[in-house]
């Protein structure tokens, strides 16, 4: 599998059996060559589903993080979480 910086590459396989795999680069590429490395987890259907079931969405990984009480203005919100004091005119 070729890699190129700053693209994104795909690589599809069928595996025969789970287990926890080390994984190399199979090509001598470059300066980077011996950092090439990775791990590949491979699960049974099942373990997999449930641990899909426990990740975090793309929406509530990115929603915006609340902190103080919904009456209180933004401003105040933001200095709060800085440590700051806030005016309280």
């Amino acid at each position: 599998m070729d890699m190129i910086p700053g693209s994104v590459t795909y690589f599809w396989l069928t595996p025969t059996r789970t287990g926890t795999f080390q994984v190399l680069c199979a090509e001598l590429c470059g300066q980077g060559h011996p950092l090439m490395h990775g791990v590949v987890v491979v699960d049974t259907e099942q373990d997999y589903l449930a641990w899909l079931g426990q990740q975090q969405t793309f929406a509530q990984l990115s929603a915006p993080q609340q902190s103080g009480s919904a009456n209180q203005p933004p401003g105040k919100i933001m200095a709060s979480n800085l440590g700051v004091a806030a005016d309280s005119k």
